[in-house]
């Protein structure tokens, strides 16, 4: 049986940071369906269903504000964990309130993440950050599995072939050291090589430098969009223009180099698979 996608309810009243929320989602390439609730009763109706409307289907996350009329966040919260259906239901917080009383509710009410919207400079691109490990990857400790995921495949992990194409060593080293055991790397340090081993390679996702010797990123770029493998445009400029460029011609997005990592690198790779359908999973 294959795990169902995960969707999200957002229980938000400001029809700006609902619609910040959606927005960050799509630029994101998230496509998994979002429901959104203006307040906390129409919320607890939609997970509860009624009237011939069936309850929201699982597996599912609540982006919970606190500030809202007639049922705020943390009286929500109180039925929702007094209910036996709804209480190990997976909620991150995101509001204005800086209280400690609220923080201290809210942790205590079992909550997996509490996000202040006046701290946050960007704060619907640190949001999906923070929610995209649960959003994809849901796991529970052993005893502690709800049993609407009991029937739920248990992951397996798979391995991919990642093509880098890029012709400094050391970025090519440092993408190894990044890379979970499960991506089989194969390197091309240049156009040519890269265009060569395509007739015998059929990679998963290309994480593809923007300079090459023998042609620039994104005139390979053109040409392996065309292949079928989700394209990652890697990179040292921070040029909004590169990356818009990149994207229009067919990347999956773009990671720059100062801030790859193990955790950067296995985001953006297991979001390319998973815009193709390919179904990604993270070493243990």
């Amino acid at each position: 049986m294959t795990s169902k996608p995960v969707q999200l309810l957002l229980v938000e009243d400001d029809d700006v940071d609902a619609e910040g929320v959606e927005r960050a989602l799509r630029k994101r390439r998230i496509a998994n369906r979002i429901i959104r609730a203006v307040g906390g009763m129409e919320a607890l109706e939609i997970l509860r269903g009624g009237e011939g409307i069936p309850p929201l289907r699982r597996p599912f996350m609540v982006l919970l504000d606190l500030n809202m009329p007639r049922m705020d966040g943390l009286t929500f919260l109180k039925e929702l964990r007094a209910d036996p259906d709804l209480r190990d239901s997976i909620v991150f917080v995101l509001t204005t309130s800086d209280a400690d009383r609220d923080k201290v509710a809210a942790y205590d009410a079992n909550v997996a993440g509490y996000m202040l919207k006046s701290r946050v400079g960007e704060m619907f691109v640190n949001l999906i950050e923070l929610l995209e490990p649960y959003w994809r990857y849901i796991e529970f400790p052993p005893g502690h599995r709800p049993s609407w995921a009991s029937s739920a495949e248990t992951p397996v992990v798979e391995s991919f072939d990642l093509l880098v194409v890029d012709d400094n060593d050391v970025d090519i080293e440092l993408v190894r050291r990044c890379a979970p055991k499960t991506y089989r790397i194969t390197e091309a340090h240049s156009g040519a090589e890269c265009r060569a081993l395509l007739d015998a390679l059929q990679p998963d996702c290309v994480l593809l430098d923007y300079r090459l010797p023998d042609e620039q990123g994104l005139e390979l770029l053109s040409f392996l969009a065309k292949q079928g493998a989700p394209v990652i445009l890697t990179t040292g400029l921070k040029d909004e223009r590169v990356i818009a460029e990149a994207v229009r011609l067919g990347a999956y997005g773009c990671l720059s180099k100062d801030a790859l990592s193990r955790q950067t690198l296995q985001e953006i790779v297991d979001g390319a698979l998973q815009s193709v359908g390919h179904s990604a999973r993270r070493s243990a």
